[in-house]
Parts: C-alpha cells; structure tokens; sequence
C-alpha cells in the first residue's frame, strides 16, 4: 500500500513538474515578446523626439534668420554691462589709522 502511494505522489509531482517547465516555457516566451515591444516603442519614442527637435531647430533658425534681416544693424546689447567699481578718494579714506 505504501508503494502504491509512493507511485502515485511520484506522477503527480512529475505533472507538477512538467506543468511548471510548460509555464517556464511560456514566461519565458512573454518576456521576449515584452522586450522586442519594449525597444519597439522607445526606437519610436527616440525617432519622434529626433523630428521633434529638428521642427523646433528649423522653426528657430527660421525665426532667428527673419529677425537678422528686419534689423540687420541692431546693435547687441551686452548681457553684462560693466560695473563701475567704487574707488575711493583721498577724502573718503578715514584718519583712524
């Protein structure tokens, strides 16, 4: 009667064992199908953002280049204009010392 049990526990833990191989098998196949839709959808995602910033680049120089030619002889202004730095004078220079 033992051995009958024995038999029996054997086969159902060699189905349990071919059903986790099969399901292994399966995980295995979906991450696959994960990782090829993955780099899929940033391959897409990087080549949006490469038109994307070649619209936005054309659309400045665009911009940039009308504006050279409406005013041609704007002059810059500089973006940091000089500080005059205080030097003192023979009278501002207390006698303490």
């Amino acid at each position: 009667m033992g051995s009958r049990f024995a038999k029996n526990r054997l086969e159902a833990l060699k189905i349990d064992a071919e059903h986790i191989k099969e399901e292994q098998q399966h995980n295995r196949e979906e991450l696959q199908k994960s990782k090829f839709e993955s780099a899929n959808l940033l391959q897409t995602f990087l080549q949006r953002m490469d038109e994307t910033f070649d619209e936005v680049k054309n659309s400045v120089s665009e911009k940039l280049l009308a504006l050279e030619t409406k005013a041609p002889t704007v002059k810059r202004i500089n973006p940091r204009p000089e500080v005059q730095t205080f030097v003192p004078t023979p009278n501002h220079i207390s006698d303490e010392n």
